[in-house]
């Protein structure tokens, strides 16, 4: 499978996840609104995920993939995927006690992560409720990161990058089934969390099978490779856990505002992550296993090469998105969500969220493929380093810009550190030669800002000019957006072509799989 194709379907899978998490929320904020409920949800939900990008996706992969990937090539299938199991088996141990630890100590941990929850009211309780029946989750979904680190490591990308969409196949059925039963929506929602973690490690378990690696019951041990992975996940795990820290700090911080601040704040999250996670994860997923693959090949000139290409790629999709959802993503924000209990006050006050937020898209990205180039060369540390450098100006700013312009300062914050990580990684990144930035800033960086300020203008003068048809009904208003993305596609690509930016060409012929000649 070619890097492009590799990407290609990540991206895709990625991408229905999130249209189905965009129909997911749409439910909630009608049904519940912007209030109680939904925040509760929202601080029950952040804690499993907490542990899943401390212990599982981040930290994990990042030691995991690259020996796996060299256990695999140098001693074959059967030893990488005795060290596979054994590291399932160690997880599922320390999983099942960190669970029942935190299920009998919720009520402790929501004080601690949302201060301003008052114990005297339902949203406190709530969140505890919710708290104890979502985290067991963490269990599902760290052993089912495993399975598909294996996966991607094979270079089979489908099956992991599908199982997401479980998750909020799962919660929209419960959001459906409180149509007809009289329970409380916000429960429906975090036990569909719970079947969701079920339905995906079986899906992963299954998939896993097919790709030849079945698991069989079996006591742990520390050997001298699963020693390793220890040792070069402590960094992965120092940085997830500093940014995961600076994001609670955000959330406590937020839970001090009144009710319904939290819930903005997701719900601008919710829209910016989805070409986050097209782009930058879609990337950084195929690129670990493919810059493991380069190092472990010495092939400097195809690692510089793609890392390039990566990054103009990202670039030529994410700073098109970023700009579209500054300038339009109040009508993005009223076609989603604005209906019943969400109001177009609620979408004013979001849509301040998501602009800040958007400012740090590319930035967001980027650090994605950078991450991927030292995850591949065993080197977490460095990335570590940065990451507690960022946490610590996103702490400050967190604390300062909320407390001085309320909610938006959460985004703006986490774009301002962001960009100052991308400058650390980059910098590190060409002083290891592992990328040249000279093209990239000298010929394809202008083009791509001028094709995408002349969008910028268009979207704006286009969404002014015609504000009305966003007051209307919210048929009307889902086909002013639909032409608007039209025209504003079209203005961005037109110029982009016309100048020279065909990242895409260039990576489709770059990342085509070479045929090996033999002499006759």
């Amino acid at each position: 499978m070619s890097f492009l194709h590799s990407v290609t379907t990540i991206g895709f899978y990625t991408f229905a996840s999130r249209v189905l998490g965009f129909i997911r929320d749409m439910f909630i904020t009608s049904f519940v609104g912007a209030g109680a409920v939904f925040d509760a949800f929202i601080v029950a939900f952040k804690l499993p995920n907490f542990f899943r990008r401390l212990f599982a996706e981040g930290a994990f992969n990042a030691a995991f993939v690259p020996i796996f990937s060299q256990i695999n090539e140098r001693d074959g299938h059967e030893k990488a995927f005795r060290f596979a199991t054994n590291i399932f088996f160690i997880m599922l141990g320390f999983l099942t006690l960190l669970s029942l630890l935190f299920v009998i100590g919720m009520p402790i941990a929501i004080k601690i992560i949302a201060p301003g929850f008052d114990t005297t009211l339902s949203r406190y309780k709530m969140a505890v409720d919710f708290g104890r029946i979502a985290f067991p989750y963490i269990l599902f979904i760290s052993l089912s990161a495993l399975l598909s680190g294996v996966l991607n490591a094979l270079h089979r990308f489908t099956a992991a990058a599908f199982a997401p969409i479980l998750l909020n196949i799962a919660m929209i059925g419960m959001l459906i089934v409180s149509y007809f039963v009289d329970t409380a929506v916000g429960m429906l929602l975090v036990y569909g969390v719970a079947i969701a973690g079920i339905l995906q490690l079986g899906f992963l378990i299954i998939a896993a099978s097919r790709a030849g690696f079945k698991l069989h019951l079996r006591l742990p041990h520390l050997d001298e490779k699963t020693k390793i992975l220890w040792r070069k996940m402590v960094p992965g795990v120092v940085s997830a856990g500093v940014i995961q820290i600076n994001m609670f700090i955000g959330l406590m911080v937020s839970s001090l505002l009144p009710a319904g601040n939290i819930s903005y704040c997701s719900i601008a999250d919710r829209v910016y992550q989805l070409p986050l996670s097209v782009i930058g994860v879609a990337m950084g997923t195929a690129l670990l296993p493919l810059f493991s693959k380069k190092v472990h090949q010495n092939d400097w000139d195809g690692i510089r090469s793609t890392c390039r290409r990566s990054v103009e790629f990202s670039l030529f999709l994410s700073v098109p998105s970023a700009v579209a959802l500054m300038v339009i993503g109040g009508p993005i924000l009223s076609v989603l969500f604005q209906r019943n209990a969400f109001t177009a006050q609620d979408v004013a006050i979001t849509n301040k969220v998501l602009f800040a937020f958007a400012t740090g898209l590319p930035a967001f990205v980027m650090s994605k493929i950078f991450s991927a180039g030292f995850f591949a060369a065993s080197d977490t540390k460095t990335p570590m380093k940065y990451a507690i450098i960022t946490v610590i100006i996103n702490s400050i700013l967190n604390v300062v810009l909320v407390l001085s312009i309320g909610i938006s300062g959460i985004g703006w914050s986490t774009s301002i550190a962001s960009w100052i990580n991308i400058f650390l990684l980059g910098y590190s990144l060409s002083q290891l030669k592992f990328i040249e930035f000279r093209k990239i800033i000298t010929r394809f960086l202008p083009r791509l800002l001028m094709s995408s300020a002349l969008m910028a203008a268009v979207l704006y003068y286009a969404s002014q000019r015609y504000a009305i048809h966003f007051e209307q009904g919210e048929f009307h208003r889902a086909i002013a957006l639909f032409l608007l993305i039209i025209v504003g596609s079209l203005v961005y690509l037109i110029p982009s072509f016309s100048l020279g930016v065909t990242t895409i060409k260039k990576l489709r012929r770059s990342h085509k799989p070479k045929k090996i000649r033999t002499k006759a």
